[in-house]
């Protein structure tokens, strides 16, 4: 992974446990030297099909174009979002179909032997929480939880490797497992930059009894970011104490 990341944070509610993970990998990777940016779809303009003015490119609308800039300027992105009846929520697959269009994310026709890719040599992590357990979405739902945005949007447009993990159940996760969660997520990125973490961490799987955090060194402490309310009363606090005191001493 470079070190140029982009964090695409892909669920309707800001405070939701899947935007706090992805708030989660950046701070973490801004401790081990990344240029990070975050893009909160939420708070973009832009409606689920193109106006028809829209077909001028400089009237595309002004924030898709810069997330299109974005996803260029970024060697590594990292798609954080919820489960929505199988796939991507409503937000996030609007934003897909309106920014990976002909000229952008390919040329040519797709599935097809002169297809190309125009997205190719990125890296993208895919962080996915879900209402059960990671297992019953690998069985049982043949992990379309991140198949639809691995498969469909990211690799056709050249991006890879794609990494995809899941962390569930979102919605009756404990404070402990929260700060399981945070760790795992730390390690990803710390990997994915260069730093130290086992293989064995690294292939463990993301259930409740995921191992206790793992600890390193860095030279950066991380300040505080708020008390912005998550779901189940946590807040990012949990974020920034359990980096500062588990992870960084």
């Amino acid at each position: 992974m470079s070190s140029r990341l982009l964090i695409i944070l892909g669920d309707n509610d800001t405070a939701s446990i899947g935007n706090m993970l992805g708030r989660t990998y950046g701070m973490a990777a801004q401790v081990y030297g990344a240029s990070v940016h975050y893009l909160n779809l939420n708070r973009l303009c832009f409606g689920p099909v193109p106006l028809p003015q829209e077909t001028c490119p400089v009237l595309f609308a002004p924030d898709l174009r810069e997330a299109q800039e974005l996803l260029r300027w970024a060697d590594h992105t990292v798609w954080t979002y919820s489960l929505t009846w199988g796939g991507m929520p409503a937000l996030l697959k609007c934003f897909t179909d309106r920014v990976f269009i002909p000229e952008f994310a390919y040329q040519g026709q797709l599935g097809t032997p002169g297809c190309v890719p125009l997205l190719s040599g990125k890296s993208a992590d895919i962080l996915v929480t879900l209402g059960s357990l990671p297992w019953y979405n690998r069985l049982g739902t043949d992990a379309a939880a991140t198949r639809q945005l691995r498969q469909t949007v990211l690799q056709p447009a050249g991006m890879g490797p794609v990494r995809s993990f899941t962390f569930g159940p979102a919605r009756r996760a404990t404070a402990a497992r929260m700060d399981r969660w945070t760790a795992r997520v730390v390690d990803l990125a710390a990997a994915g930059l260069g730093q130290a973490v086992s293989e064995e961490t690294l292939n463990q799987g993301l259930s409740p009894d995921f191992p206790e955090p793992t600890t390193r060194s860095a030279p950066l402490a991380l300040a505080a970011t708020g008390t912005e309310s998550l779901p189940g009363g946590f807040s990012t606090n949990l974020i920034d104490s359990h980096v500062r005191t588990s992870l960084f001493r």
